[in-house]
């Protein structure tokens, strides 16, 4: 015995047929298409995180292990970096970080490293506090 998988036709006949003869909510050509074009324009964006467990003299060995991973964004924890604000880092990446006040013992903090490749795409960015750090991208 064959078995045949109903339909919303073997139910209700033919109300689903549009006045072209297509079946509501099925897609033509030209949906899949867009669809098509859609799915070819993902954006997709490497982001890693590492603990350092502070951010001073492990510029270069950072900016190492950034680029042999291909990453686009490396979120750093712990960066025990005081005050807040951007630097251009070694081969044009870009730090933003938000830390502790100037005169406090350094602790905590948090990092962001954009690729150079994407820093341009940086609209805003807040330092929330020593913990929170907000970068916006387009």
């Amino acid at each position: 015995m064959i078995n045949k998988k109903r339909t919303y036709n073997d139910d209700y006949g033919d109300e689903n047929v549009n006045d072209s003869g297509e079946e509501k909510g099925q897609m033509n050509r030209d949906d899949v298409e867009n669809i098509r074009n859609i799915n070819n324009k993902k954006n997709i964006c490497k982001l890693g995180t590492w603990n350092i467990r502070s951010l001073n003299g492990k510029e270069i060995e950072l900016i190492s292990e950034f680029e042999k991973a291909e990453l686009e964004i490396l979120v750093i924890p712990e960066t025990k970096k005081k005050g807040n604000g951007t630097m251009e880092m070694e081969n044009e990446h870009l730090l933003i970080w938000s830390g502790i006040e100037e005169n406090k013992r350094a602790q905590a903090g948090i990092g962001c490293i954009l690729h150079k490749n994407i820093k341009e795409n940086l609209c805003n960015w807040d330092a929330i506090s020593e913990r929170i750090l907000t970068v916006e991208l387009n």
